[in-house]
């Protein structure tokens, strides 16, 4: 069972092995780009009180990845289901993951390192988010968005199917069980409760992602900042082609598949801090230690003075090419291949 918590928002990307380098972006750019070996396809924030973790989601691997925003160090590694391509934040250090290859929904619990798999959500679920106990997941045969009531666990999941007027591309949790869904043809705001269509933008979006009363949007290569109503406010360059994002307070997440990377605007100074690159140092010559002088005491009077004991001979200093390479070691954590729980189908 979850406990029912803020709407925590997404930003994306799950890998097998990523290499993260936070690297500085332009002076006219506000975003940082964080290189990745991997294919990532989306990315969430979660901003609990139990701390704020990043987790991407690698399409390719069927897994998911987690992060400590702070710091960047790796949390975990998650196996999840085939098509793996989207994932939010559910509170308490719970994600779940829409599988969209499988039409499954994989829960993971990051502090108990456990997964567990919901099943019959629709046909190729593409989109989640969670708000006020209701896991809402869109899905694209039908377009629609199916609401799922986890208050009392996935034993018997009593559920809400909404039609939407174009195919989905992604949703986002408001509070109050209210969310915000991106179609092919507008932006939309459901009560998840009653499953009425509440407000309705023309507006275009790839992707949507909110964060207290803060929606942001991927329209294009530009982040799209919108108000109550659903109108434009900003418009920011992302430079890249982003398919993903999500926000929690002022940090910012997108996700730039083809370019393998994703992009932080607004994040903590420890995030978004530019390393700078390291100097080549030139290797010294080694230098031979002087021999010790050694101090001879005079030898009382009437006998014989001691005999001076030779001066030790320095040994050669090791020359560079002797001095045995040092291996690094991988700092990949270790994929947890948890089994998932199967549990019964939700009901109408």
């Amino acid at each position: 069972m979850f406990t029912p918590a803020r709407p925590k928002l997404a930003v994306t990307a799950v890998l097998l092995t990523v290499l993260l380098h936070t690297v500085s972006a332009p002076a006219q750019d506000p975003f940082y780009r964080h290189p990745s070996d991997a294919t990532l396809r989306d990315i969430v924030v979660d901003g609990s009180n139990a701390g704020r973790l990043i987790a991407c989601v690698n399409k390719l691997s069927a897994s998911v990845m987690i992060f400590d925003a702070q710091t960047m160090a790796p949390k975990g590694t998650f196996a999840c289901g085939e098509g793996a391509s989207a994932i939010t934040s559910a509170g308490n250090t719970v994600f779940a993951v829409a599988n969209g290859l499988a039409d499954t929904i994989t829960m993971v619990d990051v502090e108990s390192g456990n997964t567990t798999l919901i099943e019959d959500t629709g046909h190729v679920p593409n989109g989640v988010a969670f708000s006020d106990s209701l896991l809402a997941v869109t899905t694209r045969m039908p377009a629609a968005l199916i609401l799922l009531d986890v208050s009392e666990g996935f034993g018997r999941v009593p559920r809400r199917i909404v039609e939407l007027p174009a195919t989905p591309a992604g949703v986002a949790a408001e509070t109050g069980g209210r969310f915000i869904v991106a179609t092919e043809s507008a932006l939309l705001r459901v009560d998840g409760r009653s499953g009425r269509i509440l407000d309705r933008s023309d507006a275009v979006a790839s992707d949507v992602a909110v964060s207290g009363g803060r929606i942001v949007a991927l329209s294009g290569d530009m982040l799209v900042e919108l108000d109550a109503a659903l109108n434009t406010v900003e418009r920011t360059p992302v430079g890249a082609l982003a398919t993903r994002v999500d926000c929690s307070g002022e940090l910012v997440a997108v996700v730039a598949p083809a370019q393998g990377a994703w992009l932080l605007k607004g994040g903590p100074a420890a995030v978004a801090q530019a390393q700078p690159a390291p100097k080549e140092l030139t290797p010294l010559e080694p230098v031979a230690p002087e021999p010790a002088v050694l101090a001879t005491p005079e030898p009382p009077p009437g006998e014989p003075a001691p005999a001076i004991p030779e001066p030790p001979t320095p040994l050669p200093a090791p020359s560079p090419e002797q001095a045995p390479e040092e291996v690094p070691a991988t700092g990949a954590p270790e994929v947890v291949e948890a089994q998932p729980v199967r549990e019964g189908k939700a009901t109408e």
